[in-house]
């Protein structure tokens, strides 16, 4: 008990000297008086935080075996980047080459409250994906591309993949990302990404070709056909809409041949058919459930001023001629 108090003492003590010298920095350079509070406030509150352990953090991690390390990561690692659908189709096909992906590319990272994950036109060298926390991202109008008068601000929580563009192109960074609370991340390194997937098998080709269709879908997001793109949405960049019907069909197969899809022989056509001709795509959702995804053509009318008028139907055009009295409601069937 003695040792323990003795070592609290001496933590107490570092702490004390260690805040003192700040003090001392901040009046020998003049600092604002503003400026000092906040600096001292920062450190004061992170002295105290208990910060969350990385891999890196435990050197006795050093001392297993290479096998051993790599499954403790995996475990670490993978179920948060299954979370992206690329990686889980990626996985579906070559479950080997997303391990690797894991232990090389791949770090986790964390983030006190108040800190500056990444500024407005800093280049961005990796993805992440909140783990959890509360984010910030501020997009100001002189310093991105899209059209805006104002300061925009978005919260993001978990569970939201930031910046996946740096993975696939050479991205800078639309606005400024400041954390709200202590986050943990999933850090995806773009360079090292790459550096498997020139090392790794067929699947990751599949990968390269969505890559190439999703940099097509980002120089094409100019208004007025889509938004701007920034650091959390690239317009029209679904897993589903830029990957190859060849792929959605392998993963049918693959399905029916492991018995997690089950299905009569004309249902198996009948799905074939509509995945060739593009009707839909099949995918591999979280908990290894197939999902199949349809492209609906969605028309959206808004009024935009007073007085309040609503469209209703009055009539319908039989065989392309003969009109015919029929009133319907917006909402109605």
């Amino acid at each position: 008990f003695s040792g323990q108090l003795m070592q609290h003492i001496l933590k107490r003590r570092l702490k004390s000297q260690q805040i003192d010298v700040t003090r001392r920095f901040l009046k020998q350079h003049n600092i604002s008086t503003s400026l000092s509070a906040r600096v001292q406030r920062q450190v004061l509150g992170r002295m105290h935080d208990e910060s969350r352990l990385t891999v890196k953090d435990v050197p006795t991690f050093s001392l297993l075996s290479a096998p051993l390390q790599h499954e403790l990561l995996r475990e670490i690692r993978l179920p948060h980047l299954l979370s992206h659908d690329i990686f889980r189709v990626w996985s579906s096909m070559d479950d080997h080459d997303v391990v690797i992906v894991c232990i090389e590319a791949v770090d986790n990272h964390f983030v006190m409250a108040n800190e500056e994950l990444f500024a407005p036109k800093s280049s961005a060298t990796a993805a992440h994906y909140v783990i959890s926390g509360h984010l910030e991202y501020t997009i100001h109008p002189r310093l991105c591309r899209a059209m805006l008068t104002d300061e925009v601000k978005e919260q993001v929580w978990s569970e939201v993949w930031v910046t996946e563009a740096a993975l696939w192109v050479i991205w800078q960074h639309e606005g400024k990302m400041e954390s709200v609370s202590s986050c943990q991340l999933l850090r995806v390194d773009a360079a090292r990404l790459a550096a498997v997937m020139e090392r790794c098998g067929p699947a990751a080709f599949v990968v390269k070709q969505y890559a190439v269709n999703y940099h097509r879908r980002l120089v094409m997001a100019v208004p007025p056909h889509a938004e701007y793109p920034n650091d959390l949405v690239v317009p029209y960049t679904m897993v589903s809409s830029l990957l190859s019907f060849h792929v959605s069909l392998a993963i049918f197969e693959q399905a029916l041949l492991t018995g997690t899809l089950k299905m009569t022989e004309v249902q198996a056509r009948a799905m074939r058919k509509e995945i060739s001709n593009q009707v839909c795509f099949v995918n591999q959702a979280e908990g290894g459930r197939l999902e199949r995804i349809l492209g609906i053509a969605v028309l959206r009318v808004q009024q935009l001023s007073a007085p309040a008028f609503f469209l209703a139907q009055v009539g319908e055009l039989v065989q392309g001629s003969v009109t015919v009295a029929r009133v319907l409601l917006p909402a109605s069937k």
